[in-house]
C-alpha cells in the first residue's frame, strides 16, 4: 500500500509540476460526465432509503463539495497579460489531499472487510465514497472556472485600460 501511494505521489507531482493550459469552454465536461455516471450507477443499484444511507449520502455530498472547493482554491491560476491564456498548476497541498483520499479509501476498504460488517454497509460506504469523489471533482472545476473567468476579465480590462491611455 505504501509503495503504491509513493508511486502515485511521484506521478502526481511530476504531472502537475508544469502549468497546464485551461480551456474555459470545456471545464464543465469532466464533472458533468462524472455526475451522470454516478447518477446512472445509483439509479441501477440505489442505496436503501434509510436514515443511515441518507446521512451517508448527505455527508458525502457535503464533504466532497468542501474538499473539491478547497482543492480548486489551492490550484494556482495565471493569466498571460497579452495572450490571455490561462494556465493552472495544482499545489502540493492539492496533491497531498488526493493522496489522503486514496489512502483513506484503502484503509476503509481493509477495515470494513473484517468481521462485523455486512455487504450492505460496505456497499453503502463505497457508494458514499464514489459520490464524494464526483462532488470533489465537480466543486473543484466550478471553483476553478469561476476564478479563471474573474481573472480573465481583470486581465482584459487591464489591457483595455492600457490601450486607451494617451
Amino acid at each position: 500500500m505504501v509503495f503504491g501511494l509513493a508511486i502515485m505521489a511521484v506521478i502526481l507531482v511530476s504531472r502537475n509540476r508544469r502549468p497546464r493550459e485551461l480551456n474555459l469552454q470545456s471545464l464543465w465536461v469532466r464533472p458533468v460526465l462524472a455526475v451522470l455516471f454516478i447518477g446512472a450507477m445509483l439509479y441501477e443499484s440505489p442505496p436503501p432509503l434509510t436514515f443511515a444511507s441518507l446521512a451517508v449520502m448527505v455527508a458525502a455530498v457535503a464533504l466532497g463539495g468542501a474538499l473539491g472547493w478547497q482543492r480548486g482554491r489551492l490550484t494556482l491560476l495565471e493569466v498571460h497579460p497579452q495572450t490571455h491564456i490561462i494556465t493552472a498548476r495544482v499545489s502540493a497541498v492539492g496533491v497531498i489531499l488526493v493522496l489522503g483520499l486514496i489512502a483513506a479509501r484503502i484503509i476503509l476498504r481493509n477495515a470494513l472487510s473484517g468481521p462485523g460488517f455486512d455487504g450492505a454497509t460496505v456497499g453503502l460506504l463505497a457508494d458514499g465514497l464514489v459520490v464524494m469523489a464526483a462532488l470533489t471533482m465537480l466543486a473543484q472545476q466550478v471553483e476553478i472556472s469561476l476564478r479563471a473567468r474573474r481573472l480573465l476579465a481583470q486581465a482584459q480590462s487591464a489591457l483595455a485600460g492600457q490601450s486607451s491611455a494617451p
